[in-house]
């Protein structure tokens, strides 16, 4: 029994230096970023700041930030002190453009879908970008182009927004670029009023360890407990309930489906999977993603369109095409 013990441990630990030879390259290796110059007029982006006030944030030449390609200086202004009422409300899933031509055609598909849905606001549900350098920023200003200065945009953070380590850290820029995120210490969490009475979003960081999920899950609760929203909807990026197996993200599930549950919760919106998936469990989960990279052999990308009215949350679902994948309605009690 002992020999069989030692075997098995022996065969895990090589399985694992094998695995880890093989997943080097994704799990360490940060590639060293690309000179860069910023340029103007891009980089303007309309977002929100802790207190749900919108601000403009954007960045020029400078030495504020450095990196190893450049170096950028990142601004600030304040548009409205008071919270804008967003009824409607345009969900993307991961983004990140791997290159130009990609950053174009996803610019085109948000044109349109802007130019049909007209929303008041765009939540992002993590992975903006490919990777943390200021290249792929750039290209997240060419797809969002003449949207982002006129819409305000609310990502959350992604594993792609993180840099590569065994310890993973978040990129400053996301910071930065968006305020909101700075509204904790804990981590990149946020609570956000989007329609006063009626609407608020609570912003989760799943790249964390186990230990801070929970830290996370705390604190989560305590905001939703100063909630009098009719509606409160959770954005993590690692859905709670996987697509691919019941075990995957387990620590995300355990530190947030029971207080979302038992919160008032109704929408868990999500993304990281690379395809389309609506469940229930005490609250509906939608995962979804807008990326040319999917894990379900399409080449298809969804998007989801909130629509508040009066008591009523309407959730409808369409593909890159416009076309309606699926509809739901939330009622609320309040």
């Amino acid at each position: 029994m002992k020999k069989k013990i030692l075997l098995s441990l022996a065969l895990l630990i090589v399985f694992g230096i094998v695995l880890t030879i093989i997943r080097y390259d994704a799990w360490f290796r940060n590639l060293p970023e690309p000179p860069y110059k910023i340029t103007s007029p891009q980089n303007h982006v309309l977002t929100f700041s802790p207190d749900s006030s919108l601000v403009l944030t954007w960045r020029d030449s400078g030495t504020t930030f450095k990196s190893l390609g450049g170096s950028a200086s990142f601004h600030e202004k304040r548009i409205a002190d008071i919270t804008p009422s967003c009824r409607h409300i345009l969900v993307l899933g991961d983004i990140q453009d791997r290159d130009e031509r990609q950053a174009l055609v996803t610019h085109s598909l948000l044109r349109n879908i802007v130019s049909i849905h007209h929303p008041e606001a765009i939540l992002q549900l993590g992975d903006l970008i490919e990777r943390p350098m200021q290249c792929a920023w750039d290209r997240f200003s060419i797809a969002f182009d003449s949207i982002d200065t006129v819409i305000p945009v609310i990502p959350i953070l992604g594993n792609h927004d993180y840099l590569k380590g065994l310890i993973h850290k978040a990129e400053r820029r996301p910071f930065l670029v968006f305020p909101y995120l700075n509204q904790t210490d804990i981590a990149a969490c946020a609570h956000l009023t989007l329609c006063p009475d009626t609407l608020d979003i609570f912003i989760v960081d799943s790249n964390r360890d186990v230990f801070n999920l929970f830290k996370q899950a705390s604190w989560f609760e305590n905001e939703l407990r100063k909630s009098n929203a009719k509606f409160k909807i959770l954005l993590s990026h690692h859905p709670l309930y996987s697509t691919r197996f019941p075990l995957n993200n387990i620590f995300v599930r355990l530190a947030f489906s029971s207080v979302a549950a038992g919160n008032g919760v109704c929408l868990v919106l999500t993304g990281h999977e690379h395809t389309f998936s609506h469940t229930f469990h005490s609250f509906h989960q939608l995962v979804t993603h807008f990326s040319a990279k999917s894990y379900d052999n399409s080449d298809n990308r969804y998007y989801t369109i909130l629509d508040i009215q009066d008591n009523t949350l309407k959730v409808n679902i369409f593909d890159k095409n416009n076309s309606p994948i699926e509809s739901f309605s939330i009622i609320s009690e309040k």
